[in-house]
């Protein structure tokens, strides 16, 4: 990076402008064993995270994202993925920066761009042209970034772009050409990247969730977000994480002192270091696909019974399209 990253507040006291998926089995076991014990629970450590949790992931991630990860410079642990996004936006965002958003988005980027000065700009995704089959809905992978449109978006007061994939709320899996078009944009205009990654093991129908980071000239540039609380449908214990260059990370550290400073001890050295240590890659690729396997036979009858198939015919004459069949898992026979 060539360009100054820090939020210069950083510097100083400056002026700041579910139920369907219950928590993992393993997880829940291993947080009573801490505080059956009385032990870790009742001590602050690292404001980074708990040693055995920021090492499983650096571990864990290392090998996804092709890098020796070191777990006390590119970890941070974070009160769930909300935080994680908090001190992106507050420590490498400055007033007048310009941050690029991709509809449909999740509802608190906007308002933490707002809250660190900065200014939002705003990207569609939007429908593929072409013909459609009457009666059957649009996938969520139609939806698709129109290159020239967003190369526009990129100026010389862009210092970020939010990615998230999957997509929240749209359900939409960037491929990898896709990807690939957003980290060239980002090297040739030197931009950072937020990458949301929290719905990283929810991903159906053979599509591959592709790692920005683990893309050429990205990983200098890249704050990956991750989320114990998806990972594990534990979302009440608020774990998540960022994983990034020492360059970056180290100012997200700054904020996280001097807001939070530490996240609870017991769910980290147990509840989630332990399930990583348990739960392997294809462990939790498995899972999701079991979860897909019950969405589909709990909604599918009901489909048939309510007569959807005539449904989507009817909005196919009426000339209405259907869409965002993998976020409701509406199918046609």
């Amino acid at each position: 990076m060539s360009r100054p990253v820090g939020a210069q507040r950083l510097q100083g006291l400056d002026k700041n402008s579910q139920v369907l998926l219950l928590t993992s089995l393993y997880a829940s076991t291993a947080l009573k064993r801490p505080i059956q014990l009385e032990l870790y629970n009742s001590c602050c450590l690292s404001l980074q995270g708990h040693p055995a949790l920021v090492t499983v992931l650096a571990r864990f991630f290392g090998k996804l994202l092709g890098q020796d990860i070191d777990p006390l410079t590119n970890v941070m642990v974070t009160v769930g993925a909300y935080e994680a996004l908090f001190c992106c936006f507050q420590a490498l965002v400055d007033g007048g920066d310009e941050v690029i958003i991709i509809e449909p988005f999740f509802d608190c980027y906007e308002p933490m761009v707002k809250m660190a000065g900065g200014t939002p700009v705003f990207i569609p995704l939007r429908p593929v042209s072409g013909p459609q089959k009457p009666g059957k809905l649009m996938s969520s992978g139609d939806w698709q970034l129109d290159p020239a449109e967003l190369a526009s978006k990129f100026t010389r007061r862009t210092k970020a772009i939010v990615l998230n994939s999957p997509n929240n709320p749209l359900g939409k899996v960037f491929s990898k050409k896709e990807m690939e078009l957003i980290a060239d944009l980002c090297v040739k205009h030197d931009v950072l990247c937020f990458s949301d990654e929290v719905y990283e093991w929810l991903v159906y129908d053979g599509k591959k969730h592709i790692r920005i980071a683990s893309l050429l000239g990205m990983w200098d540039r890249t704050v990956t977000i991750g989320s114990a609380g998806k990972t594990f449908s534990a979302t009440g214990w608020k774990v998540g994480w960022t994983l990034g260059p020492d360059h970056l990370v180290k100012h997200l550290r700054t904020v996280h002192q001097n807001c939070v400073y530490h996240c609870p001890t017991a769910a980290q050295v147990r509840g989630i270091a332990s399930s990583f240590l348990y739960r392997k890659e294809s462990a939790l690729s498995l899972a999701a696909t079991q979860i897909h396997s019950r969405c589909q036979s709990h909604f599918q009858p009901a489909q048939t019974e309510s007569g959807m198939d005539s449904c989507c015919a009817c909005m196919a004459a009426a000339k209405l399209v259907g869409y965002m069949d993998h976020f409701f898992l509406l199918h046609t026979r």
